[in-house]
């Protein structure tokens, strides 16, 4: 089922109270609030890393550029301040020059989130009992954004395409159950798709385990691993050093609230898959409220030194 599909079931469904939620609900809202936590700390990461993923876009022009001109048209210095690019006008790269659109790998990562959030928002006021209507609308738009975005993204470069694809047949899923069975089981079903994507965000999609936490780091290092290699326009290579080691922090802190997050999902899984007794037995959550506020201030402190 297409996203503009599924929205259009949304719309015709109107609300379903008395859609009580089911056993699990609770473990699913704490999962859906530390995800919340998450997704704020990653819009401000991706600030930061939409910032040097253009700035290493415009080195890249601009070096490429030199060779239009005769060596003294370009000075290198214009490259390293990604001052200057190109003659030329590529339509294709118009993300890179316009502060506040993402540039493609951004893009598509913080997108990534948002088809999430959208599903916990829509699964959690199914479970609830609560009308779909206060969603549709950010629905709607996310829809439109998703099917440009998947297009956008076909290639290797932002492998995102599939999570994306897989997560529209999740909210599909959402929408065409009728049962009060119908959390539980959707929530059976489509962990697999959520988690997958959530795993995306983290180690990214190349066979060669590129991209995510990994990509990012390179994308908000450059400039460093430039002034560590002597370059001087790039600054002392000891201070590039404790800075390159900064950076590597953040992303830790990132990485382990969102291990995190994916725990606490988990736990909302498994809490709906067992039996009475079983649940009994388990005791409180494993992954409580504080540990997520913990390790997002954690995150957020450390991603303001930089």
């Amino acid at each position: 089922m297409s996203i503009k599909s599924v929205l259009r079931v949304l719309i015709g469904c109107g609300a379903l109270a008395g859609c009580a939620g089911t056993q699990g609900v609770p473990q699913f809202q704490a999962y859906s609030r530390a995800f919340d936590e998450f997704q704020a700390v990653s819009n401000a990461l991706y600030d930061r890393a939409a910032h040097y993923e253009r700035r290493n876009k415009l080195i890249a022009l601009c070096t490429q550029a030199r060779s239009e001109f005769p060596p003294a048209g370009i000075e290198m210095r214009y490259c390293r301040d990604g001052t200057y690019t190109s003659r030329n006008f590529n339509a294709d790269e118009a993300a890179y020059f316009v502060a506040d659109v993402d540039p493609p790998h951004v893009a598509a990562q913080r997108q990534l989130l948002k088809i999430v959030a959208s599903f916990n928002a829509a699964l959690l006021a199914y479970a609830e009992g609560r009308a779909l209507e206060p969603i549709q609308a950010e629905l709607r738009k996310t829809a439109g954004e998703v099917e440009l975005l998947v297009s956008a993204v076909g290639g290797t470069a932002v492998p995102v395409g599939a999570a994306l694809k897989a997560l529209e047949s999740a909210v599909g899923a959402l929408v065409s159950a009728s049962s009060r069975e119908a959390f539980r089981q959707i929530l059976l079903d489509q962990y697999a798709v959520v988690d997958k994507a959530l795993v995306m965000v983290r180690d990214g999609a190349g066979a060669d385990g590129s991209g995510g936490a990994s990509l990012l780091f390179t994308v908000m290092t450059a400039d460093l691993t430039r002034a560590i290699a002597g370059d001087p326009l790039k600054g002392a290579p000891e201070r590039a050093l404790r800075e390159r080691e900064d950076t590597r922090l953040v992303l830790s802190r990132w990485v382990i609230l969102l291990d995190r997050v994916r725990r606490a999902l988990r736990e909302s899984r498994d809490v709906v898959a067992a039996d009475a007794t079983a649940l009994d037995a388990a005791g409180g959550l494993a992954v409580t409220a504080g540990e997520i506020r913990a390790s997002a201030e954690a995150t957020r402190r450390a991603l303001a030194g930089l």
